[in-house]
């Protein structure tokens, strides 16, 4: 059994997801399926004697989307050889935990005149109905010509949103896209046959405006949607920068090259300097130090290092030059194990998602069919076909922004995300989800729960002492500057901004 983790283009809503997912359960061999909206993943667990990647790419791409293989992780029948291992590019051998990127330049450009038209086409078209008069032409015969011209950027940057809905539409699982583009469409067809056939007496109110705003903002709240998706994964990216880009390799002649941290292969003999992240797991051969390993453990408090001490990678050296030699690289590392258990949390299923997934399934049917009825229900009350069209059209574009899939696993990945910054590792999305009912929680710790920094509080003076307090905080100030051992180094307080150090004798 294997777990495969595959990246997805062109969703856009829960029920591309639900579409997606619906799919590959269906294929033999596959269990455990989640289609996540946020960061556009699909996970599953597959029988590899049953199931290859290839057939469930081939599945998703049935359902007009594109899905590319970025892991693939499960029980081998025979130990890895340390020395076949490759050197990794990246802590972890694929994009799987990357942010999404941003987006290409010329969309960001005509999204921009997207919004700068519909702005126009809505004050061209309604400007008689504005409290406030700016100047604006008499457009006269050419009214409607003005409002196409307008009309047309808009639908070039929503182009996308026509092809995937009416796609979808056409194999009978429509999303959130095919409601946007029935909704417009519609309102454009009418216009154009108002324009090229008006009724006779009655005034024509063309709806060219509410085809390119209901776009527009579409193209807006997308636009937002992605950079909150990109804001939530930069918890992950944060524990990637901990690994340190570059290390020193030690020949056999001990002599010292500086490498690309990539390119550091096991038993590779490393050396760390004071200040310095280790740069993979391994154990010390030869000095002595002090390291900061709060970022595993949590505890603020250096931990001695001396010959055969184990390290971790990305942990820091505090005070001593040590030769280390690597036992583990790359994925292997206890950093990647960390980074790719919060991956695998963020993209986890919480209980509460399962019930948005359902109501997802029949959410866009449900809306059509709602549509359908209040079109037919006021055209045949006989409050006129317009009217009809206008209500109908109204709860199309109610129901396109559809947050009910995105919420949960928004919120999922930011939760998750937080609590890795703050050093709290959340396994799985039904943990963070039960987090949500605890009432008490009781810390097994001796002492104070501090903030991991030392600092100053006070200084208790003889009053008739050899030393006045500015004399003892100079001395101490000058003493402090050339140590990095804890407490001095790390310690903190108010007099460490105004004090200046004096000269440090024996």
């Amino acid at each position: 059994m294997s777990r495969l983790t595959f990246d997805i283009t062109g969703m856009h809503c829960a029920s591309c997801a639900a579409a997606v997912e619906s799919a590959v359960n269906k294929l033999a061999g596959a269990t455990d399926v989640y289609v996540n909206i946020a960061a556009n993943k699909l996970i599953l667990t597959a029988d590899d004697q049953i199931l290859s990647p290839p057939e469930v790419a081939d599945a998703v791409k049935s359902c007009g989307y594109k899905a590319v293989l970025v892991s693939r992780s499960g029980t081998r029948s025979q130990p890895i050889d340390a020395d076949t291992l490759l050197p990794t590019e990246e802590i972890l051998p694929s994009g799987e935990l990357e942010p999404p990127t941003d987006e290409h330049p010329s969309r960001r450009r005509q999204r921009t005149i997207a919004l700068i038209a519909a702005v126009l086409l809505a004050y061209a078209a309604m400007h008689d109905m504005f409290a406030f008069k700016l100047p604006f032409p008499d457009l006269g015969p050419f009214d409607a010509l003005v409002q196409i011209i307008l009309l047309l950027p808009i639908l070039l940057a929503g182009r996308d949103i026509f092809k995937t809905g009416f796609r979808q539409l056409v194999r009978l699982t429509p999303n959130m896209d095919s409601l946007i583009a029935i909704g417009a469409s519609a309102a454009i067809l009418y216009s154009l046959i108002l324009l090229f056939m008006p009724p006779k007496g009655d005034e024509q109110h063309l709806y060219f405006d509410s085809a390119g705003l209901i776009i527009a903002l579409i193209l807006l709240g997308r636009h937002l949607e992605n950079r909150s998706r990109r804001q939530a994964s930069s918890a992950i990216r944060e524990l990637i920068d901990l690994a340190p880009a570059t290390a020193t390799l030690v020949d056999e002649n001990n002599r010292e090259k500086r490498i690309s941290a990539s390119m550091i292969r096991v038993n590779d003999r490393l050396r760390v300097k004071p200040g310095e992240r280790y740069p993979a797991d391994g154990v010390v051969e030869e000095g002595r130090s002090t390291a900061d390993e709060s970022m595993i453990s949590g505890e603020s408090i250096p931990v001695e290092k001396s010959p055969g001490s184990t390290v971790t990678g990305a942990a820091i050296n505090l005070d001593g030059t040590i030769t280390m030699r690597a036992t583990q690289i790359g994925e292997n590392t206890v950093l990647a194990r960390i980074i790719r258990l919060v991956a695998e949390a963020q993209s986890s299923r919480p209980p509460i998602a399962r019930l948005a997934d359902v109501i997802s399934r029949y959410f866009v049917w449900g809306v059509l069919a709602i549509a359908m009825l209040t079109f037919l229900a006021w055209t045949l009350s006989g409050a006129g076909l317009e009217t009809g069209l206008r209500h109908a059209l109204a709860v199309l574009v109610i129901a396109c922004p559809c947050a009910l899939g995105l919420a949960t696993p928004i919120a999922l990945i930011v939760g998750i995300g937080r609590g890795a910054g703050f050093g709290i590792l959340i396994k799985s999305g039904p943990a963070l989800e039960a987090a949500g009912k605890i009432q008490t929680v009781v810390f097994d710790k001796t002492g104070t729960l501090t903030s991991g920094n030392p600092n100053f509080t006070g200084l208790p003076m003889k009053l008739d002492g050899p030393f006045s307090e500015a004399e003892l905080f100079a001395m101490v100030a000058a003493i402090e500057k050339q140590s990095n051992q804890p407490p001095l180094g790390p310690s903190r307080g108010p007099r460490s901004q105004t004090t200046r150090p004096g000269a440090a004798a024996n």
